[in-house]
This record gives C-alpha cells, structure tokens and sequence, in this order.
C-alpha cells in the first residue's frame, strides 16, 4: 500500500513548501507499507508535490530492495497514466482503484488500505513527527528513521 501524509514545519526551512489545501507549510512522506504495516520504502518531500511525484522517488527504492514486489495498491492519486507507465518500467502494476460510495452508505475502510492510515495514525505519536521540528528534509527524514526503529524494537518486545 502506498499513500502520503503532510507533516507541517515549525521552522519552515528552505525545504519545506506551501501545500495549497492546507494553506501551511511543511513536507510530504511518501510511504510504502505491505499487509503487516513493515515499511518497505519512504520519502520525505516538500509538501507541494503531488503524489504521483512521491511515488517515483519511492517506487523505484522498494523495488531495489525488494525484487518480488509486483502490485501496489493506493488511492485515487495514484491512477495518473504517467505514473502507471513509470511503475510498469519496474515491473509494479498499481491499482488505484477507489470505488465511489453510492449515495447514503456510510463510509467503510478498505481493509488493506487502511493500515497504511493506521501506519499514520502511529507515526503521528512521535513528538518530533507530528510537527515537522528539523531544518531540513535529510533531518526530518533521520527522525523518521528513528520512529520506524523503535515501532521495529516495540514489535520485537510484543514478540517475545
């Protein structure tokens, strides 16, 4: 599963970018998850680029890292013909398939797709994440690996 999330800036370095829905400014994390919410690849951006753009920087990574990776799920963001096209070069077929809810249903989480929310929902518990507290992105992008060992460390206790 692959989706973003925007991380607002507190000092707004020269890194960090408008991002015009939320009228702050900050940067974007790009992260590709599989089923058992393990990160297989991350990017951290300016937050006013588009999905489409941070999945070229993370598509490519995972694929180095891991060569079976084959299909990608995402959401809306990610059916833009050049970015399928991008993906298709590295042999990943993404499906940004988003069914519309008809009128009057509630809402329902697609289960796969929600634990890359629930990835967020987790990372956000970080002090130095919530609120993007680095200068700039290669520091931001060294916090992040920091949270990402310790949510490795806590599953390995969990384990035991």
């Amino acid at each position: 599963m692959i989706d973003s999330t925007f991380i607002e800036s507190a000092y707004g370095g020269p890194e960090a970018a408008p991002n015009g829905y939320k009228r702050a400014t900050g940067c974007s994390v790009h992260v590709l998850i599989d089923k058992t919410q393990s990160v297989l690849a991350f990017a951290a951006l300016p937050g006013n680029r588009h999905d489409a753009e941070g999945a070229q920087s993370v598509l490519p990574l995972a694929r180095h890292r891991f060569p079976s990776l084959k299909l990608v799920l995402g959401d809306r963001a990610y059916r833009q013909r050049p970015l399928t096209e991008f993906a298709s070069e590295f042999g990943i077929v993404i499906d940004g398939a988003s069914p519309a809810l008809p009128k009057g249903q509630i809402f329902k989480p697609m289960p796969l797709r929600w634990k890359v929310e629930q990835f967020f929902a987790w990372l956000s518990k970080w002090r130095r994440i919530a609120k993007n507290w680095c200068y700039s992105l290669k520091g931001f992008c060294r916090d992040v690996e920091w949270s990402l060992l310790g949510l490795s460390l806590r599953r390995a206790a969990r384990a035991r």
